[in-house]
């Protein structure tokens, strides 16, 4: 009957003297005590719950005079709770990074004085990891941003190629390998990605999507140190129709797409070893294939691959992203091709963005 009670209060946000929330709200992990008290407790404000490739929280402090938080998290409104934080946190912000990704968590926040006595309590606020991504640094997967629901997804990328940052290259008539060092490239491509989603994960083998994706290619001059990029005949345009598939396997991701169109165009622009070679011949076909990995939780490991079909210089293409920062990706492309006498290589930093502008992604 306490239990109920206690319960009724929490859900209205009612407060009774005297009464302590009792383990039907949880003990903490590291003591056993209860860690709730409704007595007397004032409300703390503005706890804000987002989710990337983390969950983070934040809160305003219920008064100016320093106090320490615990966090709680639980699968259910209802509890039980579970205390996040062996130390009390100092700051009025949190990182969780230990979590099952697709379930819903929600978390409260308790503020104590010095005394370490119950000063503040937050409403619950809620908040998911999804695993599902529309699309990698480059290619599309067969899946909607954060939900693996069938259904039209559309995305903006940009992409901004810095430069190669070193290379090993031959001419077309030459044996000898030289080393390539910095030089920047000044690419920009501005990327449309309209595709159907058709979600058969969950009864058949793999979901799968069929798409087009429409690219408008801004160079500066070679050579140039700023960003000023020229329209006209310094640009260019792709375009392609793909079929891309996706597969789940525990912590791991699996994507492969073919397409069919001119997305070649980037090989030659990217290296002017390639744009000068009179053996560069364009095929409409195109291989991609990525993986995706969250083996560590805080950590999102992503590498993909385009490749041409049937081309006599056998060229790759090859993403890796090191991290996101605001949402921005920064990334290392590495580029590959069988020159006649052995294998030329060069890596490019850039750094890219995904916006998916449908379905909204809150």
């Amino acid at each position: 009957m306490k239990n109920i009670l206690v319960l009724i209060l929490l859900l209205f946000n009612i407060s009774y003297p005297g009464l302590m929330m009792t383990p039907l709200f949880a003990a903490t992990e590291n003591t056993g005590e209860p860690v709730f008290t409704l007595s007397g407790l004032a409300k703390l404000e503005n706890l804000q719950v987002k989710s990337l490739d983390n969950i983070k929280l934040t809160w305003s402090p219920p008064t100016t005079e320093p106090l320490n938080y615990f966090v709680y998290r639980s699968t259910s409104i209802l509890g039980p709770w579970i205390n996040l934080t062996k130390k009390p946190v100092k700051t009025t912000k949190f990182t969780d990074y230990f979590y099952k990704e697709n379930r819903l968590y929600y978390y409260r926040v308790q503020a104590i004085n010095k005394e370490d006595v119950a000063f503040a309590l937050s409403d619950p606020s809620a908040a998911k990891i999804s695993t599902f991504k529309s699309g990698l640094s480059y290619m599309s997967t067969a899946y909607r941003e954060k939900t693996p629901t069938r259904g039209l997804n559309v995305d903006f990328l940009f992409s901004y190629y810095i430069g190669r940052i070193f290379g090993e290259t031959r001419n077309q008539f030459s044996d000898f390998l030289e080393p390539q060092l910095f030089a920047p490239s000044g690419l920009l491509l501005l990327n449309t990605d309209i595709k159907m989603v058709m979600e058969t994960e969950r009864t058949f083998w793999f979901n799968w999507a069929i798409g087009y994706r429409y690219t408008y290619i801004f160079t500066s001059p070679r050579g140039s140190s700023t960003v000023a990029f020229r329209i006209g005949e310094q640009s260019d345009v792709t375009a392609s129709g793909y079929v891309a598939v996706s597969k789940q396997i525990g912590y791991n991701w699996i994507h492969l797409g073919l397409s069919k169109g001119n997305e070649d165009k980037i090989f030659p622009l990217l290296s002017e070893f390639l744009k000068t070679r009179t053996d560069w011949v364009h095929r409409d076909l195109a291989l991609y294939a990525g993986f995706e990995t969250r083996q560590i939780p805080w950590v999102r490991f992503r590498v993909e691959g385009v490749h041409p079909l049937d081309h006599p210089l056998q060229p790759w293409l090859i993403y890796t992203n090191l991290g996101q920062l605001f949402g921005i990706s920064f990334e290392f492309a590495y580029l590959n091709y069988f020159d006649g006498y052995g294998t030329s290589y060069e890596i490019f930093g850039f750094f890219s963005y995904r916006f998916t502008f449908f379905p909204q992604v809150k």
